[in-house]
C-alpha cells in the first residue's frame, strides 16, 4: 500500500504540469527536503527530528501542492495571490523601520489589512499573510500532538496533517526565495527581458538537475550546510514573519544581479546559462531551506510515532484564506 501511494505521489508531482511554477517542481522539492535534512542532520535515529529526513520524499511532494493541485482552475483565481510579494508598492508606503515592529501593518490580519489599506490590493500579492495564516494551523496540529493524548488512527492522521501543512508552507516560503517573486519586474516584463521568470525557475533548474556534474540538489544542501549554524543564530528569537520579511528582502536584493546576468549570458545556450545562473540558484534555493527548516524546528517538541505509519495525503484540501468584504482588483 504505502509503494502504491509513494508511486502515485511521485507520478502526480513529476507529471502534472502547469505554464508557471515557482521554482519550478524540483526546485520546490529541493527546498524541503533539504529543510529536512538540516532539521534532523546531527540528531540520532531515535530523536525526535530524525522524522523529517524520513519524511523528506513526502515533504517534497506537500512543497508542491499549491501549484500542482491549488491552482488547478477551481481555486486558482483564489490561489494565485499568496505566491508572492510585490514588494514596491508596499515600499513605498510603509517605512522601513516599522516593518519589523510590533505595530507592523503586516501583522493585522489579512481582512483588516485589505481593509486599511485599499491601495494595496491583493494583486500586490500576498505571501506574508498565506505563511502567517497557514503556521497557525501548524500550531494547532502541533499543540495537540504535544498534548500526546492522540492514539491510534487519530494520531497517524494529526501527524501526516503536519507534515502536509510543513510542506506547504514550505512552498510559499520557497516562492519568497525566488527573486521575481518580490518584484512587479516579476517577468522581466518592465526591463524588455519577457519571459525571464519561468527561464530561470524552472528550465535553468532543471538543467542543473539533470547534469549530474552539477549536483544541484547536492550544491544547495552543501551551501545550506554552511549557513545552518549562522542562521540558527541570527534567527533566535525572531517569529517567522519576521525570518520571512528578512528572506524577500535578501531576494529582492538579488533581482538586479538576476536581470544582469540574463542580459549579458541571453538565453540562446541553456547549458552556459545554467552555468552562469549555477551560483545565484544554488544559494538562493539554500537561503529557502534555511528558513524552511528553522520554521519545521519550531513546530517540534512532540514524539512521531513512525510505527506502521503509511498516511498520505495525496490530494490535500484547498485550504482557503480568510475573506475580505472588499471585491477583487
Amino acid at each position: 500500500m504505502k509503494s502504491i501511494t509513494l508511486l502515485l505521489a511521485s507520478f502526480v508531482l513529476f507529471s502534472f504540469s502547469f505554464n508557471v511554477f515557482a521554482w519550478g517542481r524540483r526546485g520546490h522539492a529541493i527546498v524541503c527536503q533539504t529543510a529536512a535534512y538540516l532539521a534532523s542532520q546531527d540528531q540520532p535515529q531515535k530523536e525526535e527530528p530524525y522524522f523529517l529526513k524520513v519524511h523528506s520524499f513526502d515533504l517534497g511532494y506537500y512543497c508542491n501542492v499549491p501549484d500542482i493541485i491549488w491552482k488547478r482552475p477551481a481555486t486558482y483565481k483564489l490561489e494565485t495571490s499568496n505566491h508572492f510579494m510585490d514588494l514596491e508598492p508596499f515600499d513605498k508606503k510603509f517605512d522601513a523601520k516599522t516593518i519589523f515592529a510590533d505595530s507592523s501593518p503586516y501583522r493585522m490580519s489579512r481582512v483588516e489589512f485589505d481593509e486599511k489599506h485599499k491601495d494595496l490590493p491583493e494583486k500586490y500579492g500576498r505571501s506574508w499573510w498565506r505563511i502567517q495564516e497557514l503556521d497557525k494551523k501548524l500550531s494547532e496540529v502541533t499543540e495537540k500532538l504535544k498534548k500526546g493524548e492522540l492514539k491510534g488512527d487519530d494520531l497517524k492522521t494529526a501527524q501526516a496533517e503536519w507534515l502536509m501543512l510543513a510542506g506547504v508552507i514550505g512552498h510559499y516560503i520557497g516562492d519568497l526565495a525566488m527573486p521575481l517573486h518580490v518584484s512587479e519586474n516579476y517577468d522581466g516584463q518592465m526591463t524588455d527581458q519577457k519571459g525571464i521568470h519561468d527561464y530561470f525557475e524552472e528550465a535553468l533548474v532543471d538543467e542543473l538537475f539533470l547534469q549530474s556534474h552539477l549536483s544541484l540538489q547536492e550544491s544547495v544542501y552543501k551551501r545550506a550546510i554552511s549557513l545552518w549554524k549562522a542562521y540558527e543564530k541570527k534567527a533566535k528569537g525572531k517569529d517567522l514573519l519576521t525570518l520571512a520579511i528578512e528572506l524577500s528582502k535578501d531576494s529582492q536584493n538579488n533581482v538586479d544581479r538576476m536581470l544582469k546576468i540574463d542580459k549579458k549570458q541571453g538565453r540562446k545556450s541553456l547549458k552556459k546559462s545554467a552555468q552562469n545562473y549555477r551560483e545565484l540558484i544554488v544559494d538562493r534555493l539554500a537561503k529557502g531551506a534555511l528558513l524552511q527548516a528553522q520554521m519545521m524546528s519550531s513546530h517540534l517538541g512532540w514524539e512521531f510515532d513512525g510505527k506502521k505509519f503509511y498516511n498520505f495525503i495525496e490530494t490535500p484540501a484547498y485550504i482557503e484564506a480568510p475573506k475580505s468584504s472588499l471585491p477583487k482588483k
